[in-house]
């Protein structure tokens, strides 16, 4: 990608990685910087590519950092939720969907990876003293979450026997 340019749909990823916090946008390699655009033509990410360090897969897409700034990127098109009513029909529609959304999301995954290689070898280093938090692994995503249930629940529960 480093020869020429190379660009993609993509969405920031906002402190909390939910779709209403996320801004979708382009994500560009071109004349030797990296940039991000918003849908809405703001610019978000305007760097030179030496100055991109501490590249890393996320559960999403990619992680990246320009300085001390972390940025987290899902990559590639917005798969469409599955979506066709209730009932047997709505589960026929959903079933019809579902090979075009697992394909759309593996293309994205393979988007995702082109940019990891591409930023890792033109990428710079962190500069001296800069802390580097790794994304999230898989698990701990989903240890996360399984943890946010059961306390959520645990409070629900203590209500609910509190006000009998």
């Amino acid at each position: 990608m480093t020869t020429g340019e190379f660009s993609t749909a993509a969405a920031l990823v906002g402190a909390v990685p939910l779709t209403l916090t996320m801004k979708t946008g382009t994500l560009r390699d071109a004349d030797g910087r990296l940039t991000f655009t918003r849908s809405n033509g703001e610019r978000l990410l305007d760097a030179p590519i030496s100055e991109i360090h501490s590249v890393a897969q996320s559960v999403m897409g990619i992680t990246l950092w320009h300085g001390d700034r972390r940025y987290r990127f899902a990559i590639g098109k917005n798969t469409v939720p599955l979506r066709g009513g209730t009932g047997l029909v709505g589960a026929a529609v959903a079933a019809v969907q579902l090979p075009n959304a697992l394909e759309q999301s593996r293309d994205n995954k393979y988007l995702a990876l082109s940019w990891l290689a591409d930023l890792q070898t033109a990428g710079g280093q962190p500069p001296p003293g800069l802390a580097i938090k790794r994304p999230w692994k898989m698990w701990q995503w989903l240890a996360a979450v399984t943890g946010g249930v059961l306390g959520l629940v645990a409070v629900m529960v203590v209500i609910i026997l509190l006000t009998k």
